[in-house]
């Protein structure tokens, strides 16, 4: 098992693999048109799986790329993966956890996956599970001090949150007027109700209910089977799948096939 600078290295090595194919369109001949009309959606609301320097002949994404380009986050990312260890380490988790955690979060930031919350949940819960945990993966409402409230998935473990995409919420690919009155990355990644930028017990309210609907963006991984979710993500070759093997220890085997015959039966838990 890799620690310290070394797990660090491997983890931008591992990052570097894949290729992009597309936001959200789908290769798999198994997707009715219904699920194309869905993932479309999905892309059209919230780009929340494409990285920003993705091509778009749409100026407005443009506009919006340039937006969260500029935007610096206020600690560096290694200083994130030093607090990552250092957290789960005081809560009595093997270093595999800090391992997959700080992989992951170092993946969203080489993709500047933006509001990518469902993806990366996702994610997570696969790859806690396949080093012996036992994760809960949820979806509904979080609202942040003073903010609107909006649906976000994450991750519960030992009744305390994991939560990477807090950190770079949707609301980056809002136009500039909206940043001049929007607090942004003002929140670190969650981790065990830590947030890693103040290291203070999270104030993000989790699993609310305002008495809304879901947007349609939450109800399609809601409604969608877990394993073609996580196939049909595009951006790289195998889905989620293969993100979930990069960031998992080495000595951890991970086959896909074997992985969608172990996931075939998980259900998100809707929390209202």
């Amino acid at each position: 098992m890799r620690g310290g600078k070394n797990f660090v290295k491997f983890s931008r090595k591992v990052l570097q693999k894949g290729s992009l194919s597309g936001i959200l369109s789908t290769g798999n001949t198994g997707t009715t048109n219904g699920d194309r009309k869905a993932l479309a959606r999905n892309a059209a609301s919230c780009r929340a799986y494409a990285p920003l320097n993705t091509a778009d002949e749409n100026p407005r994404f443009k506009q919006r790329r340039r937006c969260c380009m500029v935007y610096k986050p206020p600690i560096s990312d290694n200083l994130v993966i030093k607090r990552i260890r250092s957290v789960t380490q005081s809560n009595n988790y093997p270093e595999s956890v800090s391992y997959v955690l700080s992989n992951l979060f170092l993946y969203m930031r080489k993709r500047n996956l933006v509001g990518a919350c469902h993806a990366l949940s996702s994610t997570l819960y696969v790859c806690l599970s396949e080093i012996g945990l036992k994760p809960q993966l949820l979806i509904g409402e979080c609202q942040k001090p003073e903010d609107k409230p909006f649906d976000h998935s994450w991750i519960v473990l030992d009744n305390k949150i994991l939560d990477l995409a807090i950190y770079m919420p949707l609301m980056m690919l809002q136009g500039s007027s909206d940043l001049q009155n929007t607090r942004l990355m003002d929140t670190g990644p969650v981790i065990f109700n830590i947030d890693i930028q103040a290291m203070k017990p999270t104030t993000v309210s989790y699993g609310i209910n305002i008495g809304l609907p879901m947007q349609d963006e939450t109800l399609f991984p809601l409604n969608a089977p877990f394993c073609k979710y996580m196939s049909d993500f595009s951006m790289e070759s195998g889905g989620l799948w293969t993100v979930a093997r990069n960031v998992l220890p080495s000595d951890v085997k991970f086959d896909r096939e074997e992985a969608i015959a172990r996931y075939s039966d998980v259900q998100r838990i809707f929390v209202r």
